[in-house]
């Protein structure tokens, strides 16, 4: 084999498969980059090799599982955290095969290696009362505000994940009737949402207040010094609402929130007001149905009344035999 340099072969896939082929996103990308850097890092640690002189035979299944299993033990990383350094190691080596014949048996033994099981969490979301509190308890006096008041209404109108919003410049955004917003979502997929009238007044609201007409070109979601507001930004305004929501609706309390939260909310609502599965899966965007599915699962209002639609247990139980029997009765009496 000419080459065995891991060094080089990374550097063709990162540059000429996963930025000039396939277009990743950025997010993905910098997800793929970080987890390399730490397999690399270990690997120095264990071949005692410089990173330059790392080969690809050196990362071999043992080496793949003992990095696995440092991100479990040295840095509390859970199930799916370790999953994703395990699909980005693979999407290399897959790759290599593909491109290097000459691979595949040991890239076959890493592609071998399986995910973690680990529990899944119950999606946390807010019931009505609760999210027409949150928005309550948003102040819409100030610029600031009414930013705010629109990136949490816009949120859960298109149950949009974060940061597909804060990608959002005023141009994507219809305000003329049908009033829709284009999202850019994983994979560079692009999807329509409809707005509600409300949640477009509001946006309107923050392009005036910045003298932005609806064609700028300009970050609809900024932050105070004009930079692109982050998924850091977004967690503080709904943290800042919860504590003054809380005052009133106690059950917020409860609730650990963070930005996806809204998400989860737009999609319950959506599932309890009757729209179909399908369809749900559209709206969010979600490449796989059984996603979505998840939400059927978790909707304890939903399961509730489904239960009340049966018919409880009235049924007395049945007497015993000995019991109908004046005559045993009788006889226990005079013992």
């Amino acid at each position: 084999m000419k080459d065995d340099n891991l060094a080089s072969w990374l550097a063709k896939y990162f540059d000429e498969y996963l930025i000039r082929q396939r277009r990743v996103s950025p997010h993905t990308l910098h997800s793929y980059r970080d987890c390399w850097k730490l397999l690399l890092r270990y690997c120095c640690d264990q071949t005692r090799k410089k990173v330059e002189h790392l080969s690809v035979k050196d990362v071999g299944t043992d080496l793949v599982n003992g990095f696995l299993a440092s991100l479990s033990g040295q840095r509390s990383n859970q199930a799916a955290t370790r999953n994703v350094r395990l699909a980005a190691i693979k999407s290399f080596f897959r790759w290599l095969a593909m491109i290097e014949p000459a691979y595949l048996g040991h890239s076959a033994q890493v592609l071998n290696i399986p995910k973690m099981m680990g529990p899944r969490k119950e999606i946390t979301y807010l019931e009505r009362d609760e999210l027409d509190a949150l928005l309550a308890a948003v102040e819409t006096e100030t610029e600031q505000g009414v930013r705010n008041y629109a990136l949490l209404a816009l949120l859960y109108n298109t149950g949009a994940r974060v940061q597909e919003v804060l990608n959002l410049r005023v141009c994507d955004v219809e305000v003329q009737r049908p009033y829709t917003v284009k999202l850019l979502g994983k994979g560079s997929r692009e999807r329509i949402c409809v707005l509600w009238p409300e949640t477009v007044e509001w946006i309107q609201k923050v392009a005036e207040s910045r003298k932005l007409n609806s064609n700028s070109q300009e970050w609809l979601f900024v932050n105070r010094q004009g930079n692109q507001l982050t998924r850091y930004g977004v967690r503080y305004i709904l943290l800042e609402a919860c504590q003054e929501a809380v005052k009133v609706c106690p059950s917020l309390e409860k609730k650990l929130l963070h930005p996806h939260v809204i998400r989860h909310t737009a999609a319950m609502h959506m599932l309890q007001s009757g729209l179909d599965i399908v369809t749900i899966q559209s709206i969010l965007g979600h490449s796989a149905l059984d996603t979505t599915t998840r939400y059927a699962k978790a909707d304890l209002a939903m399961k509730r009344a489904a239960l009340e639609k049966c018919r409880p247990l009235t049924r007395e139980p049945e007497e015993p035999k000995w019991k109908k029997d004046p005559g045993i009765m009788a006889f226990l009496k005079s013992l």
